[in-house]
């Protein structure tokens, strides 16, 4: 199945940590400006943005050049952070985000140089086997491309709704925006993806969930 297959590319979604009350106030003095504070910041959500990378990327030394690149961006937007007790949702979208698109990136590197490749003799069986594995990554592949084309608020909704079984509380908490404002955004999701996939029914509709309507779990 499609998503099946997304959460093996993207990696399990770790359930944001909640922060004491000192530690929003880092967060606070970080987002003012004090390096001291963002020095003790990243130090929490560091580890939270490798493992991001690392669950996405598949490639240990690509994922610790991305987080390096990830908390700088990240020291740059924090003053954009409303809820400081939401930084590790901020850490972990905006590394999710350099990621998707570095994999992306590399995807297409890696087609090109297969156009060049010779084939190798396979038995039947073996051929069979990774031919279907193609396939189901191709699935993931076809479904994150439509991701990247939603706009990110409702594709994350979606992400973390359908893929990564968050409950409607834990995204409205997450995403720092009202349950309805979140169903919404799932609906919406499901509805650009449909018509980006009209034209690939074999991957389906398998999202699993519904809109959200009465669900507030």
């Amino acid at each position: 199945m499609a998503l099946a297959a997304v959460a093996q590319v993207t990696g399990p979604a770790a359930r944001d940590a909640g922060l004491e009350d000192r530690d929003a106030a880092l967060v606070s003095a970080a987002r003012a400006g004090d390096r001291s504070a963002q020095q003790r910041v990243l130090e929490q959500v560091g580890p939270v943005m490798l493992a991001t990378a690392r669950q996405i990327l598949r490639d240990s030394h690509d994922a610790e050049d991305l987080a390096q690149e990830a908390m700088m961006i990240f020291i740059r937007d924090l003053h954009l952070l409303r809820d400081a007790r939401a930084v590790f949702g901020f850490a972990r979208r905006l590394t999710a985000r350099l990621a998707i698109r570095a994999r992306q990136r590399r995807r297409l590197e890696d087609r090109r140089r297969e156009q060049h490749r010779p084939e190798v003799g396979q038995a039947a069986g073996e051929r069979r086997d990774v031919e279907a594995e193609a396939a189901e990554r191709e699935h993931a592949e076809l479904l994150l491309d439509c991701l990247e084309r939603l706009p990110p608020k409702q594709a994350e909704a979606f992400l973390l709704r359908c893929v990564h079984d968050y409950s409607l509380r834990e995204l409205a908490e997450v995403l720092e925006a009202p349950q309805n404002t979140v169903k919404s955004r799932i609906r919406l999701a499901k509805a650009g993806i449909r018509r980006l996939l009209r034209r690939r029914p074999e991957l389906g509709s398998d999202w699993g969930h519904g809109d959200g309507e009465g669900d507030e779990s």
